[in-house]
């Protein structure tokens, strides 16, 4: 069975930590953020991970993201999820 992570902030702090680690460890997460590393860049386009541009404090950009994930035929559950900014 295949794991899917998806990780928010994956900019900096604990979700860039989490992610990085992740792909570390072989995984392929979707990182979400509003920024990317070029680390992380170089990362999606090697195949090991997918980064997705959303801003989580605009609905609009979390609505379009939650449509487009389930219109995705291959979408399955996610093996975990985290929001590091869930304090805001």
């Amino acid at each position: 069975m295949t794991e899917n992570f998806f990780i928010t902030g994956v900019s900096r702090g604990l979700g860039r930590a989490l992610f990085s680690q992740l792909i570390a460890q072989g995984k392929k997460p979707a990182g979400i953020g509003r920024h990317f590393t070029p680390v992380q860049r170089q990362a999606e386009a090697s195949g090991a991970c997918r980064l997705v541009f959303c801003d989580l404090a605009s609905v609009q950009e979390v609505e379009a993201l939650a449509f487009a994930t389930l219109l995705d035929a291959k979408a399955t559950a996610p093996a975990g999820f985290t929001n590091t900014r869930a304090g805001f």
